[in-house]
Order: C-alpha cells, then structure tokens, then sequence
C-alpha cells in the first residue's frame, strides 16, 4: 500500500452554498501530513460574518474518485478552535491570522490513529 497523498479544499460557503474554491497542492509519498499554505478570499466587510469556510482533505487518486479523509470548520457556527479562529477573523479585517487546526477525521479513512492526523494551518 502506497503512503496517502493527501491535498486540501478550502470552500467559502454562505448559506450552504460554495461561493468560492481554493485547492492546495498534493503532497505526494509523505507521511507527514502538515499543510503550511497562504491562501486568500475577497470578502466584503459587511459578509465576513455571514461566510465559513469548509476545509476537506483528501486522498488524490488518478484514476478514481477522490476520498474524502476529513473536514475542519472555519466560521461562527463552528465548534471550539474554529468559531475562534474566525472571530479573530472578524476583528482584525485586512490582517492574516493563522491558526493550526488539527482535521477531524471520518470513519474508516487511515487517518486512525490521531497520531498520523493531518495538521491545517489556515
């Protein structure tokens, strides 16, 4: 079995719909599964409250369907880190705030144990 080459969708999203996508590079035959990328969404002061962003990871396959391995939440109906996260957001408009964000991962993918979890910096 080859090592997971795993990569990263970020989507903004308001009310439920996808507004935007970003994607990360894959990261190919690692076991180190750190994602340390800048990525950038325009969104006018008035709506930064209203949009979340939804990041999946997943496992890159050439000749099928991607799986999805895990999501982290990013927004004011998130849980914990990332409805912090975002309200440092909200409160420094123009400004970078990064954030490591640990992926929860989905039943059945080899993301078990917690140990080989992806890390997020957003």
């Amino acid at each position: 079995m080859h090592p997971p080459r795993p990569y990263v969708n970020i989507y903004l999203m308001h009310d439920g719909k996808r507004y935007a996508k970003w994607k990360s590079s894959v990261h190919y035959d690692t076991a180190v599964q750190v994602f340390n990328e800048t990525f950038q969404f325009n969104v006018s002061k008035m709506d930064v409250a209203l949009v979340e962003l939804c990041i999946h990871v997943k496992e890159y396959h050439r000749t099928h369907l991607n799986n999805l391995l895990g999501v982290v939440g990013i927004g004011l109906t998130a849980k914990g880190a990332g409805k912090i996260h975002w309200r440092e957001v909200i409160n420094s408009p123009r400004h970078q705030i990064s954030h490591w964000h640990s992926v929860v991962p989905l039943e059945g993918t080899h993301l078990h144990p917690p140990a080989t979890t992806p890390i997020i910096r957003t």
